[in-house]
């Protein structure tokens, strides 16, 4: 008998201890809340990757998406870049945890293991494959599988589109680490007479028109981030 995998679903792991405590400094005195995630997981805003504590961080993290771009053979002739980046910490005894979500508006997202915790758990992607047909229940399957480690200094990037949470943290220690979103740039796919069939940039500086925000806040709408998506 020979059995086929088909179609898997490819994460990528990457190691670098060196930049644990240099990344913990820089994140301690960032401001945090809820935000978005009401489960006690404090959050910091996600222009971690703007900041110069961080650079040897975001540097890191985009050389590990350069070997993605090369492992995946794209047809783009830019490179990955990160969109947005945030902190991410659970107190301990803080049954902190991030609901069932997935990334939209993004092409590959990750998490850089600051300290131990349970790894994040990953959704089978085609779950509705048991909705429209009769399930047999198998000893073998499994709806959700953790992530292949939470060591620290770890580095774990998958598809964003691939759904994904966190069990509750109830551990005596504090569990960190820095999430991010990233996005293809420059030239992708040639088509027809070597034109390129998008030329994407992300811009780096925020000049976003705030004033529909703080006129939510005025209406009570937007307090302690409600409705903004995670």
């Amino acid at each position: 008998m020979n059995k086929h995998p088909i179609f898997p679903v490819e994460l990528y792991t990457f190691e670098n201890t060196d930049l644990i405590e240099p990344t913990l400094d820089a994140l301690d005195p960032i401001e945090r809340g809820m935000f978005n995630m009401p489960n006690n997981v404090q959050t910091t805003a996600g222009n971690l990757h703007l900041l110069d504590a961080f650079k040897p961080t975001t540097d890191w993290i985009e050389s590990c998406l350069e070997e993605i771009r090369l492992d995946q053979q794209y047809e783009m002739y830019g490179k990955f870049e990160i969109s947005l980046m945030w902190g991410v910490v659970s107190p301990e005894h803080s049954a902190g945890c991030h609901n069932v979500h997935r990334h939209p508006m993004s092409y590959w997202s990750g998490l850089y293991c600051l300290t131990e915790g349970h790894p994040t758990m990953f959704q089978d992607p085609v779950l509705f494959r048991s909705f429209n047909q009769m399930e047999i229940i198998s000893a073998k399957y499994e709806n959700a599988v953790p992530a292949p480690t939470h060591k620290p200094g770890t580095l774990i990037v998958w598809p964003s589109w691939l759904v994904h949470f966190t069990v509750p943290h109830i551990q005596d220690f504090v569990r960190a680490g820095i999430s991010f979103n990233a996005m293809p740039t420059g030239a992708i796919n040639q088509g027809p007479f070597g034109q390129n069939m998008v030329n994407l940039k992300l811009l780096k500086d925020d000049n976003t028109d705030r004033s529909l925000m703080w006129e939510y806040d005025e209406k009570g709408y937007g307090k302690d981030g409600a409705g903004m998506g995670g």
